[in-house]
This record gives C-alpha cells, sequence and structure tokens, in this order.
C-alpha cells in the first residue's frame, strides 16, 4: 500500500486521464484506487480546501464527492446550528449532533466542530451512514480532522430514528433521487421522507436541520412541514447550492418565520411577509440606467416586491425579474446578489432598429426572460457569436412589448 501512497502523494497534480495510461509502468500501484484519490483531492482542492491541506484524508468515489457540500456551505450551516444553540439555550443531551445521512462527512465535520468550539458541549457525536465504504472512510478521517467522541453507525437513518435517543442538533439530508435514479421535486418525495418522520424528530432533538434541493419549492415546502423557524437559500454568485430548513419545538406558534439568502458567506434577511410586497413596475427602459440582474440565489428566494422597497428598483414587467434603477440607486445594491450592467440602448424587435442598436456588435452575452424565443434561436437571429463585452437582455416590458436591451457591465466602485 505505500506503493499506492507514494503514487498518489507525487502525482496529485498530474493529468488523471494521462495517469490512467501509466498503469503498465507502475504494477505495484492500486492504480484504480490512486486515481480516485487524485481526482477526488484535486476537486477537494476547490470544494473543501482546509481538507485537502490533510495528509492522509481518504476520499470516496466521484458521486459522492459531487453530492457533497461545498466547505463554505457546510461553514455557513455551522454558523446557523452554533447560534441557534446560543439562542434557545439548549443543555447537554446524549448526542450533540447526530448527522442521519452521514455521507462524506463535510456538513458533519464542521457543524460538529463548530458547535464543541462554541458551546464546549463534551457530549458524544453520532454519525450514520448507509453505505459501509463511506463509514469506513469516515472512520479514517474524524480523527485526522480533530474530532472525536464519535460514535459511526452503519446503518439508515430510519432504523436509527426507532431507537430512544436524544440530541441538541439532528441533521438530514435526503436523497434527491427516487428508487430509479429520478430527480425529486417534492420534499415528500425525499428519502428519508422527512414529512413522515418529522414529529418523531422533533420529539428527539431541539433543532432539526434539513438539506433540500434547490429545486425544490419553498412554499410547498414549508405547508408540508411543522414548526419550521427558518429558510436559507444558499448558493454562490454562480450557483444556487442548496434549501436548509431549520425546525423546533422551541418556536411557539405565534413565531414568524425567517427567511435568508446566503451568498458567497454574505447574508441577506427578508421581512417575514417579503411574498406579499408588491413590486414597483417600471414606466420605461431608457438608456443611461442601471439593470440590476438578481443571482440565482435571490432568484429562487422570489423575493421581487422586497428588492423593489429595499434598494429602490423598478421592475421591467411583472414576470422578467430584471430591475432598472438610476446610478445613485447602483451604489447601494449588495454586489453579491446581483449583476450591474449600464443600459446603452434599448431596441424593439423591428429589424430596421435592431440592426441600427446592434450595429458594429458581432459577439455578445444573452439573457432571455420572459421572451418567446430561446437564447440560441435569438443568437441565430441576431447573427452574433457568444462572447465579448456587450451583454444583451431580451425580455417582456411592462406594457407587453418584445425588447432588446444591449448593455455594458458596470465596474464596480473601490469600496
Amino acid at each position: 500500500m505505500s506503493a499506492t501512497r507514494d503514487f498518489i502523494l507525487s502525482h496529485r497534480d498530474a493529468d488523471v486521464s494521462r495517469l490512467a495510461l501509466m498503469r503498465e509502468r507502475f504494477p505495484e500501484v492500486d492504480m484504480p484506487y490512486a486515481l480516485q484519490q487524485i481526482e477526488a483531492w484535486q476537486t477537494a482542492r476547490t470544494k473543501v480546501p482546509s481538507w485537502a491541506d490533510v495528509e492522509g484524508i481518504v476520499y470516496p468515489r466521484r458521486l459522492s464527492m459531487e453530492q457533497c457540500s461545498s466547505e463554505p456551505t457546510a461553514r455557513y450551516k455551522a454558523g446557523v446550528a452554533t447560534r441557534l444553540m446560543r439562542d434557545f439555550k439548549c443543555g447537554a443531551a446524549q448526542y450533540l449532533l447526530a448527522d442521519l445521512t452521514g455521507g462524506f462527512g463535510i456538513d458533519f465535520s464542521f457543524m460538529a466542530k463548530a458547535l464543541r468550539e462554541a458551546t464546549d458541549n463534551k457530549s458524544q457525536l453520532l454519525y450514520v451512514e448507509s453505505q459501509t465504504s463511506l463509514c469506513q472512510t469516515a472512520e479514517n478521517n474524524f480523527p485526522l480532522l480533530g474530532i472525536d467522541n464519535v460514535e459511526i453507525v452503519n446503518t439508515t437513518a430510519e432504523e436509527v430514528i426507532k431507537k430512544d435517543l436524544r440530541s441538541n442538533v439532528i441533521f438530514l439530508d435526503p436523497s434527491r433521487r427516487d428508487e430509479n435514479g429520478s430527480r425529486t421535486y417534492s420534499i415528500a418525495d425525499c428519502l428519508p421522507d422527512y414529512c413522515q418522520l418529522q414529529e418523531r424528530l422533533l420529539d428527539m432533538a431541539d433543532i432539526v436541520m434539513i438539506k433540500l434541493s434547490p429545486m425544490l419549492d419553498i412554499a410547498d415546502t414549508i405547508s408540508r412541514l411543522d414548526h419550521v423557524g427558518e429558510v436559507h437559500v444558499v448558493g454562490t454568485r454562480q450557483e444556487c447550492k442548496e434549501l436548509l430548513v431549520v425546525a423546533s419545538r422551541h418556536y411557539d406558534k405565534n413565531h414568524r418565520i425567517g427567511f435568508f439568502c446566503n451568498v458567497d458567506d454574505e447574508v441577506l434577511a427578508l421581512p417575514d411577509d417579503f411574498a406579499q410586497i408588491p413590486i414597483t413596475l417600471s414606466e420605461s427602459v431608457a438608456e443611461g440606467l442601471i439593470l440590476a440582474e438578481p443571482v440565482s440565489v435571490v432568484m429562487k428566494m422570489g423575493c421581487f416586491g422586497f428588492l423593489c422597497k429595499r434598494f429602490q428598483l423598478e421592475a421591467i414587467a411583472p414576470n422578467s425579474h430584471l430591475f432598472i434603477g438610476n446610478t445613485d440607486v447602483a451604489e447601494n445594491l449588495p454586489d453579491n446578489f446581483f449583476r450591474h450592467f449600464i443600459i446603452k440602448k434599448v431596441s424593439s424587435m423591428n429589424k430596421s432598429y435592431l440592426k441600427k442598436a446592434l450595429s458594429g456588435t458581432k459577439k455578445a452575452n444573452l439573457t432571455v426572460r420572459n421572451f418567446p424565443l430561446s437564447a440560441r434561436q435569438l443568437m441565430n437571429r441576431l447573427r452574433l457569436s457568444d462572447g465579448g463585452d456587450t451583454y444583451i437582455f431580451a425580455t417582456t416590458d411592462s406594457e407587453g412589448n418584445h425588447i432588446i436591451i444591449i448593455c455594458e457591465k458596470r465596474k464596480q466602485p473601490t469600496r
């Protein structure tokens, strides 16, 4: 095994596909295992960099690496858990944390360490995972990460829940695919079925945290759950990563659900009535204004009326989800929650107007919102190729007119 370990350490930065062709040169090396570890470590450098710096960490198969949380999202969940432990003044329990769907252990490890440090609670930790290989990986990795007093149980969440246990925090990451491998779009279709288990779990823990697919509908999810206290949409400027729901019997009947958007560690807190705030419609879209495009995390929350009110924006149309404002307004827009553009030209779909507006433009970055053509269809019609410094938004205005908004990216001011 030492030959395989040495090979992994000396070829970590190499191209995995090329290494695969070197199999005959290294007969003493367990090449399938080595390639798996090298490829996974290269993923971990970006996804979980603090783990990649720890020698001896064993990595799982590609699917588990793809499905595991990133370090920033795991740290965010850890922060939520520690804050709630303090807010609820939770006393010691049998377990400080019980992760019933442990996986590769990213969420478990960051939550466990944060909870231990914040509360000085020495209670045992519980890691549950149905895959034997992942349990073996956890047994190797947790001591290297400084996580001790962990009970590792190779079984299902459903089996563990049958036992009489008590935990300060229970974490659950239900599978987002059904038995046929198809994606699920309702919490009731995830496995384990939290809807069926929630009363039992709420009796077992002070805090229950459920990590869900960002594809799930927020309103539908909340309507199926009891004692929900917080809803978090978590991601980066490029991608909505997950939906995090917190439930607890500590929330009384009069509790108003807290809604939060977390983008690259910046949090936007929403009022509980954000869904009832009406949007402000623009009367016209003109050159010189700022076009603000919410990132996917904000889009997922659907807080469009709140955006208008909070940031003094106007929506181009009810279903376009694009906003405009003057340059003064743009100075106060959070960079993590919007992309900013300066509108240079606005055109109808009239051929002559379009030709004039796009004169000299050969490349563009095209976004289609609430528009009858797909992005590819419109690119072909406009005879443009992808790329360049021009940004085009094809949408429908508040009067039902199809318009083309030609922009350049707004340079962010130095703060």
